[in-house]
């Protein structure tokens, strides 16, 4: 990681309780960790909690073997059990950085299906899985999301971080939703635009 001269506390009131990407202790990949506490034990130490181990750390900030991403994850929807969410940045002014719930303005799709099948979304912003698929979204085929959706086996899937596809109690047929607007529908297995979204149409193909 880049060297600063952040002390313990400069560090801990910039990313305590936000997530950050963290490669540490011999790891091959970055593990998304959420800054629990900063301590000072010989150097800046951050006490975290990793999201692909679900255990607490405690990482040396400028050991050799420590690297840290500053990125923040492409926002956008993800898929998250039966259902997709869309993230979006909240537009204001942060004194914080790394990622926290309070700078994403989440958006559930496939909720009025869910809730008349009485499945329970199970969604908190710093639920583990959900911030793996965050900062690694693993989206369907466009095929596949649509079958997922026509069986019932989901009730939205994303196909890209810019698509996704619904089944809503007031439409016979599946949705099209543009991040969080209507764009068409899934007619035999194809996307039907609607008239105020035809040119969606090349960023629809790319997604596909």
């Amino acid at each position: 990681m880049q060297r600063s001269t952040m002390s313990p506390s400069d560090f801990n009131a910039t990313y305590g309780g936000t997530w950050l990407l963290v490669k540490y202790g011999g790891n091959n990949l970055y593990h998304p960790c959420f800054i629990r506490d900063v301590i000072s034990d010989g150097g800046t130490v951050i006490v975290c909690r990793d999201a692909v181990t679900d255990r607490v750390v405690q990482i040396q900030v400028y050991a050799d073997s420590t690297s840290i991403s500053w990125d923040h994850p492409n926002l956008g929807y993800i898929n998250h059990g039966k259902v997709a969410i869309l993230h979006q940045r909240v537009m204001s002014r942060q004194w914080k950085r790394g990622l926290r719930s309070s700078q994403v303005h989440s958006e559930v799709f496939g909720r009025h299906m869910a809730s008349a099948a009485r499945v329970s979304l199970n969604y908190e912003f710093n639920n583990n899985s959900h911030i793996k698929q965050l900062f690694k979204p693993d989206y369907l085929p466009f095929e596949e999301a649509v079958e997922r959706i026509m069986s019932g086996r989901s009730f939205a899937r994303a196909f890209s971080a810019d698509f996704t596809i619904e089944a809503h109690p007031n439409y016979k047929l599946p949705v099209l939703r543009y991040k969080n607007f209507f764009a068409g529908f899934i007619k035999s297995g194809d996307v039907v635009l609607s008239e105020s979204c035809q040119h969606l149409e090349h960023k629809l193909s790319k997604a596909r």
